[in-house]
């Protein structure tokens, strides 16, 4: 049973309540009927609800949910709260997903001069700079940044860990999505940090410590906004600007994929890889280099791949799809905002509903997505690229890039360097989304409908890269690519045994 009635509030009503700012209350009984019909959407359609816990515990989450928010609370708490909340899921594909928020919520959440003026990664639980982007001074690659205005970034990494999205117990790809690359105009690190610590803004005193010092200094930087950062770093915005082929010195090809979301691109990529891999043939190239560190997935690219890598015809087995429902609940149709209406309706293509322990729920066996490029087989390209194949991989690949990794090495067509993925191989959710509107407090969260799971038993973890690679602090203040490095020397050793 869901406690409470599900209702519409004008949307007059609740832009009132948002449109202040972060710290305008929202009343605790409208926050209770944004709970029910989170309870009610999740209960019946979320892929992955009961893959890390059962009925009984999901039930419990929802009752702390409601007790946490009766009294009423503001906009940001509310939004860490449902954060807080899907974290619990262990789901990669369940947050208030950052780019779905309304522009009322993004406004009075999202902006403001608290973007920190460089981008690092998470080293060994340690913030590590990479590279610096704001004013001046600046401080180099590998400094390690202990403390932002007295608050430790031990304390800071520990706190966020646990609002981070991520499939069962993959801390690697936790770590990872804490990050600050530079590449996204939203990332959880900016996005969470404000929201815990609100005097975090304008400008902060940074306690760091220089690689080659074991001292520590202070020094007072000045914040940055969103934009003005996204302006410093210049990431591309175009897909096929980001995507990158170029044959080396050593006739050695590099394919740089950061990106596979490509939903709404018109741009003809698979003709691009046609005729990269026609290059690399025409050049008898001793190898290729696919980079797809940063890259957590989007459409199923990899099988276009595997078209010019797998020798015949290739069957790749062991993954099912499944949905929860056949039919969506017609009292929550107001909430759900989707590109493709027909997943109210999955009519004959969910069948045979069954108990499936992998997903410790009853399932739909989902059949639309079984032909065409989501198949699990593959055929031949006309252009074969027989050449040795190395996939550079890290925390972030947790989707698509996770399940192109898993057939590569499922089936020893590559050799993957790097870092653990993300994902996970007791299966993952996605492949088809509802975008649940909550009407009271405006807050957005993402409903993955659709599970691909194992049919044996596996794991609760990612992949495991074939040659491990992981970036060390000496090796960012070098400009050092360990993981490159790595893939290089393992295709001119190839060539030389050939």
């Amino acid at each position: 049973m869901i406690a409470g009635n599900i209702s519409i509030v004008t949307p007059l009503l609740a832009l009132v309540v948002i449109a202040q700012n972060a710290e305008s209350q929202i009343p605790g009984d409208l926050l209770l009927k944004d709970v029910d019909i989170l309870e009610r959407a999740y209960t019946a359609m979320h892929a992955g609800l009961y893959r890390y816990q059962s009925q009984a515990q999901s039930k419990a989450g929802f009752a702390s949910l409601r007790m946490r928010l009766k009294n009423g609370t503001s906009l940001r708490e509310a939004y860490l709260t449902f954060s807080e909340f899907a974290a619990t899921i262990h789901c990669g594909h369940t947050y208030a997903n950052f780019y779905n928020q309304e522009t009322e919520v993004v406004r009075a959440l999202f902006k403001g001069r608290n973007r920190v003026p460089f981008l690092f990664q998470w080293i060994g639980g340690r913030m590590v700079i990479t590279r610096w982007v704001g004013e001046l001074p600046s401080l180099p690659p590998g400094t390690e940044i202990q403390a932002i205005n007295g608050i430790s970034c031990k304390s800071i990494f520990s706190k966020l860990m646990k609002i981070t999205r991520a499939d069962g117990a993959n801390d690697y790809k936790r770590r990872a999505y804490l990050n600050v690359e530079g590449n996204d105009k939203w990332e959880a690190f900016d996005i969470f940090l404000p929201l815990y610590y609100p005097s975090i803004a304008n400008s902060v005193e940074v306690k760091f410590r220089r690689v080659s010092s074991t001292k520590s200094e202070t020094l007072r930087v000045n914040l940055m906004t969103a934009e003005e950062r996204l302006k410093a770093v210049k990431p591309p915005t175009d897909i096929d600007a980001q995507w990158q082929f170029l044959l080396d010195q050593n006739n050695i090809g590099h394919l740089r994929m950061p990106t596979w979301a490509l939903y709404n691109s018109k741009w003809d990529w698979q003709t691009f890889l046609a005729k990269t891999f026609a290059q690399l043939t025409d050049s008898q190239a001793k190898g290729l280099i696919i980079d797809l560190r940063g890259n957590e997935g989007g459409i199923d690219v990899g099988d276009e791949i595997l078209r010019y890598i797998v020798a015949t015809r290739t069957e790749f087995s062991a993954m099912q799809r499944f949905t929860r429902y056949k039919k969506a609940d017609l009292a929550l149709n107001d909430y759900l905002d989707t590109w493709d209406r027909s997943f109210l309706d999955w009519g004959s293509d969910a069948k045979n509903p069954t108990f499936n322990p992998r997903g410790n729920a009853v399932f739909y066996r989902m059949t639309r997505f079984d032909d065409g490029a989501s198949s699990n087989t593959v055929e031949v390209a006309k252009t074969r690229f027989a050449g040795k194949l190395v996939v550079l991989m890290n925390s972030d690949n947790s989707s698509a890039t996770f399940q192109f990794e898993q057939k590569l090495q499922s089936h020893h067509l590559g050799t993957l360097v790097g870092e653990p993925s993300g994902g996970n191989l007791r299966g993952i959710n996605g492949g088809a989304f509802f975008f649940l509107h909550l009407p009271n407090s405006h807050i957005e969260m993402d409903l993955p409908l659709v599970a691909t799971l194992p049919i044996s038993a596996q794991p609760d973890c990612g992949l495991l890269p074939d040659v491990a690679a992981s970036p060390t602090r000496a090796d960012i203040a070098q400009g050092r690519d360990r993981a490159m490095e790595t893939a290089e020397a393992l295709i001119v050793g190839a060539h030389k045994k050939s």
